[in-house]
């Protein structure tokens, strides 16, 4: 049997008052005495009484929603970041549409429109591909990008840059000199700030055997898995620590030893970093943070919407654990 949906109707009854003393009470607005106050208050808690938000919204234009819009959850950086979003808004009463791309343009697309669909009031949102995913981009709300600065839009990430130039020292003060890259999608602009950032710092000290694009999963390719187990490098420094996960598994699966043959470096420092035999030595960075971040920025965004557009760029740092040995 289903319940009915309590009403202002039903907690006026039962305090014996209008349902305009009600919705004054419940809205914290009008004038209404303490012992009046304290008694809807009591009453509409006995009776179960839930704000219905599509009234709310109809009558003040507001949907205390947000959407968020992630490139991949199957990454566990993105279901963390997801995590601190879903936290940062619940302290603000606002409920979270989490979208998941599944990295494909066209899914990202949809879920973009749905959350056009049903009025959320701002997004935060870390694009597939900044062109080709903002052609697609009906929002007409308030929009805070994470990942890497976008123009026109608020903005907020970690220093990539720094990452980068980080991975390189740690492997050329541990004397490598012969080293692989798994430098992430071409299409990632943050993937491409850390791999010029470590190309710069490696300079002409560290020849780069190889250097691979590929998704930011865990499964290599066949043909690029072969090229990996038969090169002569001593480190394979990797975009992401899924990647650096993923190249961790293909060496054990070929028994190569970690670090004793050939060392790995990763970026990001997701929890699966700190599990791994070797721990991953990696780039870490605040993802939570970067999630608080975006939304207390897409707040005052809402709040405030002719504000100056504001960029904040979060420090990284490097924890060397287990998995980059000496030579």
């Amino acid at each position: 049997m289903t319940k009915n949906r309590i009403t202002t109707q039903d907690i006026a009854d039962k305090a014996g008052v209008s349902k305009t003393t009600v919705s004054y009470v419940l809205n914290n607005s009008g004038s209404v005495s303490a012992a009046t106050k304290k008694r809807i208050l009591r009453y509409a808690k006995e009776l179960g009484y839930q704000e219905n938000r599509l009234a709310i919204a109809t009558r003040t234009g507001k949907t205390a929603t947000i959407g968020l819009v992630l490139p991949d959850l199957c990454n566990p950086f993105f279901p963390k970041m997801a995590q601190a979003v879903v936290k940062a808004a619940n302290a603000h009463n606002y409920a979270v549409f989490l979208v998941d791309a599944c990295n494909n343009l066209e899914e990202e697309a949809r879920g973009i429109q749905r959350l056009h669909q049903h009025a959320v009031e701002g997004v935060i949102w870390c694009p597939l591909d900044d062109s080709r995913s903002l052609q697609h981009n009906p929002l007409s709300c308030p929009v805070v990008m994470t990942d890497r600065a976008i123009a026109g839009f608020d903005c907020v990430y970690a220093n990539s840059q720094k990452g980068g130039r980080l991975q390189a020292e740690l492997l050329r003060d541990k004397g490598h000199r012969r080293v692989g890259i798994l430098s992430g999608p071409e299409r990632s602009a943050s993937a491409a700030i850390r791999r010029q950032s470590l190309y710069d710092a490696l300079g002409n000290e560290v020849e780069v055997v190889w250097d691979f694009s590929l998704e930011y999963e865990m499964a290599i390719p066949e043909h690029i898995a072969q090229q990996i187990i038969h090169s002569d490098i001593s480190c394979i420094v990797a975009a992401n620590d899924t990647l650096a996960i993923g190249a961790l598994r293909l060496l054990h699966s070929v028994n190569i030893p970690v670090p004793e043959q050939v060392s790995i470096i990763g970026f990001d420092s997701i929890e699966w970093s700190e599990l791994v035999v070797p721990a991953l030595s990696t780039v870490v960075l605040p993802i939570q943070d970067i999630g608080q971040s975006a939304f207390n920025m897409l707040l005052q965004r809402i709040e405030s919407p002719a504000a100056t557009v504001c960029e904040l760029v979060l420090d990284v740092h490097l924890v060397d654990r287990s998995s980059v040995k000496q030579l």
